[in-house]
């Protein structure tokens, strides 16, 4: 906790400020650096992302804002306030290069131009940069600034100040936690649906198939926070339909985690399918991913409201632990399938199955 607070301090401090994540973009790379772009423009810092190319799956985050692209050594600005421009054009000379601009009525002066080179500023925040040799590429011979470094593992020859990703975490649960810490306006649109496509994609197709227990409650303050879960699932290509999408949001915002009994669960009612206009049939698909989601080291159960009869819940219980499996089975009608149960209770209260399947997990 130490070091975010050290971390805000370099920020608060800082008005030019450099963000470079890894050249390859590994994992949420990019995502987790969009969304701190996005926040420290809200605490009015002069702020350039360093990007090569953007993935072409996060493509749809670049909503306003722009990259300086890490190649360009100088930028023009140009104020829009008594003129929009319309068009640009450039014509190279034997003395150099002249660029000719049209506008849309008014005029532009030459106090509405701004020539200035593009440097690091007092602070550059690195994240997945695990060689110093490429930073001080970065830097092009410029004095070093101050350096906040964000990764899995530290490099003692990067930065004042080391954020540690955990191996079971990412980068975007890494900048939400930070930019907790400052006021509540970092957390804009842009700011929040590049947090979540990001702990949504490293979660949703990383190999690592490693989770810990706060990925259900970064995803839930996120999507209480607005994160429109529709557009990022639909961008990232999750083979889900869109109906069965709304149904995924429903559950995530609706679950609960006992960490002493490393179970996750979730209740799902009758108004949930009607309103997303789907049927526990489109569950499969759902509970592969959420199984997935939570990786094989953890149990889930899914309970939701019979269609048939009002007085029967049914459910779903998946575990590696095949002790916790027979335990379903003994005491419900259930089917096994393989390292799954389905299962129904006459008992129509949630909170009640769950507290007894809870005492069948040691």
């Amino acid at each position: 906790m130490e070091n975010y607070f050290r971390a805000k301090n370099l920020i608060e401090q800082s008005e030019k400020i450099s963000i470079f994540p890894s050249p390859h973009l590994q994992q949420d790379t990019f995502p987790a650096s969009l969304a701190l772009f996005y926040s420290l423009n809200e605490l009015k810092k002069t702020v350039n992302l360093f990007v090569e190319k953007p993935p072409k799956k996060f493509e749809f985050l670049l909503k306003g804002g722009e990259l300086h692209l890490p190649q360009a050594d100088f930028l023009i600005s140009i104020k829009e306030a008594k003129a929009k421009l319309s068009h640009l054009f450039y014509e190279k000379s034997p003395q150099g290069i002249n660029l000719y601009f049209r506008t849309e009525g008014g005029e532009v002066k030459p106090e509405d131009l701004l020539f200035q080179p593009i440097k690091p500023g007092e602070l550059l925040i690195t994240l997945g940069t695990k060689e110093s040799s490429v930073i001080e590429k970065f830097l092009q011979n410029q004095p070093p600034p101050k350096v906040l470094n964000i990764d899995y593992e530290e490099n003692e020859k990067i930065g004042e100040v080391f954020l540690k990703v955990p191996s079971e975490s990412c980068f975007s649960e890494i900048i939400l936690n930070l930019l907790k810490h400052f006021e509540e306006k970092v957390f804009t649109q842009e700011t929040i649906n590049s947090l979540l496509a990001g702990v949504i994609s490293h979660f949703y197709f990383s190999s690592f198939g490693q989770t810990s227990p706060q990925t259900f409650k970064t995803i839930v303050f996120l999507l209480e926070k607005g994160g429109d879960l529709k557009e990022i699932l639909y961008n990232l290509h999750t083979s889900l339909s869109e109906n069965s999408l709304k149904l995924l949001g429903k559950i995530l915002t609706t679950s609960h985690y006992f960490q002493e009994k490393n179970l996750c669960w979730f209740w799902i009612k009758k108004s949930d399918f009607a309103e997303t206009k789907t049927t526990p049939k489109d569950l499969g698909r759902i509970l592969e991913k959420l199984i997935y989601l939570i990786s094989p080291s953890k149990n889930l159960l899914c309970l939701w409201e019979s269609s048939a009869s009002e007085t029967i819940t049914r459910g779903f219980f998946y575990s590696k632990n095949r002790t916790y499996r027979q335990e379903i089975t003994k005491n419900f009608p259930s089917t096994e399938k393989g390292e799954s149960v389905i299962f129904q209770s006459k008992e129509t209260q949630p909170e009640k199955i769950v507290e007894r399947i809870i005492n069948f997990i040691i």
